[in-house]
């Protein structure tokens, strides 16, 4: 008779996949993941994992995943007999989802090949020019056969100006990038869309002279470089006079009363680069 193993548990945490160790010595795991990323800050995240017996002795009646987000929707688990019934548990790391499969797969090198997929928002995040896909890492490499990334983004995203881990050879086509286990390592995948940002800004100084007699001060505002580009819509009350150090900070001067106090205003916008 075939001995059962009724609950093979795999961590899904944070994207952390942290594979049981007894798991791991009776079966090969790979693992196909798909990041569908869109325009509303939803990702769909579609897992597609193949199960292979190393061992005649055991199989695998059912599976858990635990997911460490807490915004987890649109569910949806399938093996090969079909969709599977699941349970969903919340936990402090995020949600647990167990199902049993519909067919047991049993023999030596046979696969169990079964899909995960729901809906997230907390991978996709959109701050005014930059679109940002942020997904966490894998831990215990050697414990996967195999652990392959695919990550699709719409084409008004544009082309990605940063992307960790820096790949040698990444494979891309068009808007989807593919990152293999060795790729990963524990940092995860970090992608950046957009050249530059756009900030408001509103600056408040206090300045303060605590002498019996006037005094004329500094403040330093913020400048134009090569990482930033810098337009003062207002300094209120106005300096005395606006003047560039060697380092090309701007200073602006103030005259202050003795015993007194002076708060000013800075106001303008920032056009940030990468």
């Amino acid at each position: 008779m075939k001995k059962i193993l009724l609950i093979l548990l795999f961590a899904f945490f944070f994207f952390l996949f942290i594979p049981n160790t007894y798991a791991k010595s009776n079966f090969d795991t790979t693992y196909n993941v798909v990041y569908d990323a869109s325009n509303n800050e939803n990702t769909k995240v579609t897992l597609n994992i193949e199960l292979k017996n190393k061992t005649s002795d055991y199989y695998a009646s059912s599976y858990s995943v635990q997911t460490g987000f807490v915004d987890i929707k649109n569910i949806k688990a399938t093996d090969l007999g079909g969709d599977l019934k699941y349970s969903l548990q919340k936990n402090n790391s995020g949600s647990t989802l167990t199902f049993k499969f519909n067919t047991n797969v049993v023999g030596i090198n046979k696969v169990q090949r079964f899909s995960v997929i729901f809906d997230t928002s907390e991978i996709t995040k959109n701050y005014g020019n930059i679109w940002e896909v942020n997904i966490p890492g894998l831990q215990n490499q050697s414990e996967y056969e195999g652990f392959n990334v695919l990550v699709n983004v719409p084409k008004d995203f544009g082309t990605a100006s940063i992307i960790k881990p820096q790949v040698k050879n990444l494979k891309q086509n068009g808007n989807s990038l593919q990152f293999n286990k060795s790729d990963l390592g524990e940092a995860g995948i970090s992608i950046a869309y957009g050249e530059s940002q756009i900030y408001n800004f509103n600056l408040k100084y206090h300045l303060y002279n605590q002498k019996l007699f006037p005094v004329t001060t500094e403040i330093a505002i913020p400048s134009s470089n090569n990482y930033q580009q810098i337009k003062i819509d207002e300094i209120s009350p106005r300096p005395l006079n606006v003047s560039i150090d060697k380092d090309g900070n701007w200073l602006a001067k103030y005259k202050l009363s003795a015993s007194s106090t002076q708060d000013v205003t800075v106001t303008g916008k920032a056009k940030v680069f990468h």
